[in-house]
């Protein structure tokens, strides 16, 4: 159980950091090539932020997600500046790299004396790879569970790469970075998005959907269409989805999903207005409801009102402006309570 909640004090965290301040592109050149998905927030203004403040007040844990970054990533938190992660179009299990940039230099030795296993994790340690003029360094350890086993599983990997820039995920994802004597090449949709967004919102997440992996595509639409109703047979009209985000004494982000064509707008915007609707239908009133299940609908609620749709030129816009006390109760409403989980499950289950 407290398993749980850590990890829903993390996940909160990461979303609540990509709100925080102007945005930076130093990262950019050590992405993945075909990088279909890209996500980069804030971490060190977000500390300094009325939303860290209304966070910290509001959902127990939160400080235990910046405890859980520090073991998982070996960085201490007040020395993040930037968490970035780029995802390419992969069979294999290399396709996510993340880079975090520092505010002051920083050292493998530093990392290594930092950075914690999980509890399932035994025997847990590093070995060190050259890539050229680089060090990676390996996680190698052995399942809590599987004491019989005779090889070593293979983890996550970082590098220092700049005095205040680390790459992690896996090995040969990074290697891939570090091989490559060129700035990395996009998927189109990536490009286009990054190039009109800029890196001066705080929140910037762009993604290709003619970049998605196949093998995942199906599954992907059909669980896409469960929300939206209407999105599966939309899916392949549309080009990409840029999210930005900025917060000072408000938290505002923006939502654009680009069409393939004009055509394609109102179809999709149609499938946007369903699965609102459905949420809607969902946080309705129910006197049965337990008092947590009713204050968790009544925060979503005044989010969801906030949203204003619109479409044009063969884009589908949401917008949403809020003040940050309001942000951090309705993410606290949508992660914390596990009534609320079961009742959406339940729901959903319905709909099947």
């Amino acid at each position: 159980m407290m398993s749980a909640v850590r990890n829903r004090a993390m996940l909160a965290l990461v979303i609540l950091c990509a709100f925080a301040a102007p945005g930076r592109g130093d990262e950019v050149d050590y992405l993945p090539d075909g990088c279909f998905f890209y996500f980069s927030g804030d971490v060190a203004a977000f500390r300094k932020s009325k939303l860290y403040q209304e966070a910290t007040k509001q959902i127990k844990e939160f400080e235990r997600g910046f405890n859980d970054m520090r073991d998982r990533l070996g960085v201490p938190v007040d020395n993040i500046a930037r968490l970035s992660v780029g995802v390419m179009n992969t069979d294999g299990p290399s396709g996510e790299v993340g880079i975090l940039t520092t505010l002051k230099p920083i050292k493998a030795a530093d990392i290594l004396a930092a950075k914690k296993g999980f509890p399932f994790q035994k025997d847990y340690t590093h070995k060190e790879v050259k890539v050229g003029k680089h060090t990676l360094y390996e996680e190698n350890y052995r399942f809590e569970f599987d004491k019989d086993a005779t090889q070593p599983v293979k983890g996550q990997a970082f590098c220092v790469v700049e005095e205040k820039i680390v790459l992690f995920g896996r090995l040969e994802g990074i290697r891939k970075v570090l091989e490559r004597d060129k700035k990395p090449v996009f998927s189109p949709g990536v490009a286009a998005g990054i190039k009109e967004a800029g890196m001066k919102d705080a929140l910037l997440i762009v993604f290709d959907f003619s970049g998605f992996p196949e093998k995942e595509k199906d599954r992907f639409k059909r669980d896409l269409d469960r929300a939206f109703p209407g999105a599966e047979a939309v899916f392949d009209s549309l080009q990409t989805l840029t999210v930005r985000g900025n917060a000072t004494d408000a938290v505002k982000a923006t939502a654009r999903l680009t069409c393939k064509n004009k055509t394609a707008e109102a179809d999709v915007k149609k499938a946007v207005n369903a699965g609102m609707d459905q949420i809607k239908g969902f946080l309705a009133e129910n006197p049965t409801d337990p008092p947590e299940v009713k204050k968790a609908k009544t925060e979503v609620r005044a989010a969801l009102a906030a949203v204003a749709l619109s479409a044009q030129d063969a884009q589908v816009t949401a917008e949403v402006s809020i003040d940050a006390a309001t942000a951090v109760r309705t993410l606290e409403s949508l992660l914390v309570p596990k009534k609320v989980e079961k009742k959406f499950k339940d729901f959903k289950d319905d709909k099947k």
